[in-house]
């Protein structure tokens, strides 16, 4: 009942290109309580039916599964299809409040509506560089809800991350130079590197952030919520040049609505 009152209440996106209200349709889900998620584990949300195949991380009140989509086959309906290209990201969001169960659906709407917003705009999908929605369910468990989502995975790892096994990997290669007697990489070619990076990803991420802020801010922008993958091969390594990679954005948990949020005082 709490599930469906935060459908209803929370359902309408505004969409200034528009010019109106956007009510996006909702997936409340069953009144069973959600099933335990382990990898190995099966599980249904919504019309599609999962297996975990990995953990790919967790937070404070969420986990994120990698997982395989079981009811469709490898090259059903694409002849290119490939098991990666089966695998998808499952958010499972503990809801222990009215408010926390209304700002996970507010994640699912935000991203149903910026995706019907982009088709409507005929924008192409290059310019909105974040996780699309397949499907989601709202499930009561002990301690509240659980807000499943199953979205695209994005290439890739996080930014933090791959920074720092950046930097482990430069400070290898500096060692090994000096051991030979071969001089390092000034810092200014380090600086350098990573100004182009940042350049790139700027270019990359803005259009993205400036296309959500028409309906949404995300107030979360940092190395741990973008992912960076090299465009031509997936992972990017460490001597990869800086101008391969690829910049990804993910986790709108903490987005709000750009219209309401602040009052006109």
């Amino acid at each position: 009942a709490a599930a469906s009152e935060v459908v209803t209440s929370g359902s309408s996106q505004r969409t200034a290109a528009m010019g109106s209200e956007q009510v996006i349709p909702q997936h409340p889900g069953s009144n069973k309580e959600a099933v335990e998620l382990y990898v190995g584990a099966s599980v249904d949300v919504g019309s599609h039916h999962f297996r975990v195949v990995d953990q790919l991380g967790s937070g404070s009140y969420s986990t994120v599964w990698l997982v395989e989509i079981l009811d469709r086959r490898p090259g059903e309906g694409n002849a290119g299809a490939t098991t990666d290209e089966q695998r998808v990201a499952l958010k499972d969001v503990l809801c222990k409040n009215h408010t926390a169960l209304r700002q996970a659906l507010y994640e699912v709407q935000l991203m149903l509506g910026l995706e019907r917003k982009r088709l409507l705009d005929d924008t192409p999908p290059s310019k909105l560089r974040l996780p699309l929605c397949l499907t989601y369910e709202v499930h009561p468990n002990a301690l509240g809800s659980a807000v499943r989502t199953a979205m695209t995975r994005l290439p890739g790892e996080q930014l933090d991350g791959w920074l720092r096994k950046a930097a482990d990997a430069a400070s290898q290669s500096d060692a090994v130079a000096a051991s030979v007697g071969r001089a390092p990489p000034t810092w200014t070619f380090h600086l350098q590197r990573g100004c182009e990076m940042a350049s790139l990803m700027v270019r990359q991420l803005g259009p993205t952030l400036d296309y959500l802020s028409t309906m949404a801010w995300h107030r979360d922008v940092n190395s741990h919520n973008i992912m960076v993958s090299s465009a031509a091969r997936g992972m990017l390594s460490s001597s990869d040049t800086s101008m391969q990679a690829s910049f990804w954005l993910c986790d709108l948990g903490l987005a709000v609505d750009s219209h309401t949020w602040i009052s006109q005082n």
